[in-house]
């Protein structure tokens, strides 16, 4: 397969250029470095192109913060890279994200079965959420590995391995966007795209809540409990569609596990 994995990376970042040199060494295939966009200097007409207040249901409750911004356009600069250089699969990171043992092996499992699936998320925190095991190995050198379709869509896009199919749809949903990368990802019936997960993932991140939006847990512009209260709020809309999605679209599906 044609694959490659591109690392997300801002460029005046020199923190990072260590741990991106350690993903570069480690990484079972070619890695190229996707230069970041930096939200901090772009105009407001850069902003006004491709943000758009209250786009989709539920209504995100807060302003993109410029770093978030950055990070969704960062994102898309990918997968229209992905698409220019015909790749078939890409393992896009994060620059602060880093792997565990055997972390080839569970490449191989998910790039055994990209085509077929789309989007492989490499979670740093597994969720208890309902899930469906869609492929399974047993007995390998790290126990048992599996490819999960989760009820509810993990926060965090630290790793995740995606096709050229599930590219286009994402592109094309996300010309114009209203919250987090993340938070996009999770409204599958604005994608058209299904998310499953592997377990394990054998990713980890060195700064678990950098790479994850926290949907502005720590905005000090907004009294305490106004916040707190739009957020759950939001979670809980979230939480409603990711279930009738699961009704809907998963439950219907039938799945093969493969051993």
């Amino acid at each position: 397969m044609k694959a490659a994995a591109y690392i997300i990376h801002l460029m005046h970042n020199k923190d990072r250029e260590s741990n991106l040199e350690r993903i570069r060494s480690s990484s079972p295939i070619p890695t190229f470095v996707q230069v970041a966009v930096n939200g901090n200097v772009l105009s407001n007409s850069d902003i006004s192109k491709t943000v758009k207040n209250s786009l989709h249901k539920p209504n995100f409750p807060f302003a993109l913060r410029l770093g978030e911004i950055g990070l969704f356009l960062s994102h898309r600069l990918c997968w229209k890279r992905m698409l220019d250089e015909d790749r078939e699969a890409v393992l896009i990171l994060e620059d602060d994200a880093s792997f565990k043992y055997d972390f080839n092996r569970v490449l191989d499992f998910a790039l055994d079965n990209i085509e077929e699936l789309g989007f492989i998320n490499f979670p740093v925190r597994s969720r208890k959420t309902d899930r469906r095991v869609v492929k399974l190995i047993t007995d390998t050198s790290i126990g048992n590995l599996q490819i999960c379709e989760p009820l509810e869509i993990p926060h965090g896009t630290v790793a995740y391995l995606i096709s050229r199919a599930a590219t286009q749809k994402l592109l094309a949903a996300s010309e114009r966007f209203d919250r987090p990368v993340d938070c996009f990802l999770q409204l599958r019936n604005v994608t058209g795209q299904r998310i499953f997960m592997m377990d394990p993932s054998l990713v980890t991140h060195d700064s678990y809540e950098a790479g994850i939006s926290t949907i502005h847990s720590n905005d000090k512009q907004m009294p305490w409990l106004q916040r707190e209260t739009k957020r759950f709020l939001y979670r809980r809309k979230v939480k409603q569609l990711s279930r009738q999605y699961w009704n809907e679209i998963v439950l219907p599906k039938k799945h093969t596990v493969m051993d």
